[in-house]
């Protein structure tokens, strides 16, 4: 059992420049005008990790069309990974999404990140299909996975 599993909250506009802060030490290329329509727009919902009065972490999901939504980010603190703060903030956010009545999960990620497969299929996600060439990197295109989790 975690010593201090954080606790999890909705983000508002006054978190944005934390946000933005551990985006920038982890490249998700998220500015503070991207971060804070995320917060305002009622289609998103952004999920704070904190412990020991710090963030942590956050998930960004939304895109709620039909029965579905889209995990678009998460992000938990290098210092802090492997110790079951990703669960619990990925769930957190998602249960926002189940009490509005979605019923599915959708996500991408590029196929080298093996880290984020481990992850993903541990919680129960599964692969649906994949998308060729989808991520151009300095050097070549890589293919995304496509999985999704019934909520």
């Amino acid at each position: 059992m975690l010593r201090d599993s954080g606790d999890t909250r909705t983000a508002v506009v006054d978190d944005c420049k934390d946000i933005a802060a551990l985006n920038s030490e982890n490249d998700l290329r998220l500015n503070v005008t991207q971060i804070r329509r995320f917060i305002e727009n009622d289609l998103t919902h952004l999920t704070l990790l904190i412990l020991n009065e710090r963030l942590k972490g956050f998930a960004i999901s939304g895109g709620f069309v039909a029965d579905e939504i889209t995990l678009m980010h998460i992000l938990i603190s290098p210092d802090q990974r492997k110790r079951g703060l990703g669960r619990k903030l990925l769930t957190d956010n998602l249960c926002f999404w189940r009490e509005k009545g979605a019923k599915r999960c959708l996500l991408e990620m590029r196929m080298s990140n093996n880290e984020a497969k481990s992850f993903y299929t541990k919680l129960g996600f599964a692969v649906d299909g994949f998308r060729p060439n989808y991520y151009l990197t300095d050097n070549f295109r890589e293919d995304a996975i496509l999985m999704s989790l019934s909520l």
